[in-house]
């Protein structure tokens, strides 16, 4: 499992706050140390291990999609994330097919990622944050 492919923990939150219902393999949760853990969900049925720690049984879990499912799941709302190579850095565009203009542009608002990976994670929070 490559966890840069996993939306983030901050992203998960907000999707599963948003309605987003599709089945997946992974859950996300933050350790005693706040730091997100991407794990089967199997794991949370084993008893001896779940159940014995206390501090488990307190972490909020979340759906963990890849950025490729949620980015699918959002063309079939026709609601469209473009991330392209600009001098500055990774930049991203949000559109729905309703809009003659861009939902949000990273572009124009000075916002650039280092990587294509980080565009795509902060293009699916915009999408959620701006249109559910």
């Amino acid at each position: 499992m490559d966890k840069k492919f996993y939306v983030t923990f901050k992203t998960a939150k907000l999707l599963k706050e948003k309605g987003f219902n599709k089945e997946v393999d992974k859950l996300i949760h933050l350790n005693r140390y706040n730091i997100p853990i991407i794990e089967s969900p199997e794991k949370y049925y084993d008893e001896s291990e779940v159940y014995n720690d206390y501090l488990y049984l307190k972490q909020k879990h979340y759906a963990c999609p890849t950025k490729s499912e949620v980015i699918e799941w959002l063309d079939r709302r026709e609601i469209f994330i473009d991330v392209c190579k600009m001098n500055s850095g990774w930049s991203f565009v949000v559109r729905g097919s309703k809009y003659t203009s861009p939902i949000y542009d990273s572009n124009s608002k000075n916002e650039y990622f280092q990587t294509r990976l980080e565009a795509e994670d902060e293009a699916i929070f915009k999408a959620f944050e701006t249109e559910f």
